[in-house]
């Protein structure tokens, strides 16, 4: 094979690397629009949300600005689907709040 097929093939190879790379980073990145538009797919979201808000500490108002009112819980959980249908387990956030309101961790399980 000569020099430059060679050089054709791995430049191809790079660029679809970085393309299917690019999508992901995408497809899986927190946004509140995307979350708020697209509940079913918040699995995806939820890992870079976590990242980028270490939540320990924060206060239930500050969770809402970022993630909006939770669909369930009480005065020291809220409580985020993240996302299942009929056919897929559904998971969710139980954030835990102390009698302060602050958060004091969290768990992600099927509900």
């Amino acid at each position: 094979m000569k020099k430059k097929n060679k050089i054709l093939i791995l430049a191809v190879i790079i660029v679809l690397m970085l393309s299917t790379y690019s999508i992901y980073k995408y497809t899986h990145t927190f946004t509140r629009e995307r979350w708020d538009s697209f509940p079913a797919l918040r699995t995806r979201y939820i890992d870079d949300f976590l990242t980028k808000y270490p939540i320990r500490g924060m206060t239930r108002d500050q969770i809402i600005e970022l993630l909006g009112e939770p669909e369930s819980g009480d005065l020291n959980t809220m409580v985020y689907t993240l996302g299942g249908s009929t056919f897929v387990k559904i998971e969710a956030i139980d954030i835990y709040l102390d009698e302060s309101g602050k958060v004091t961790g969290y768990d992600i399980f099927p509900h």
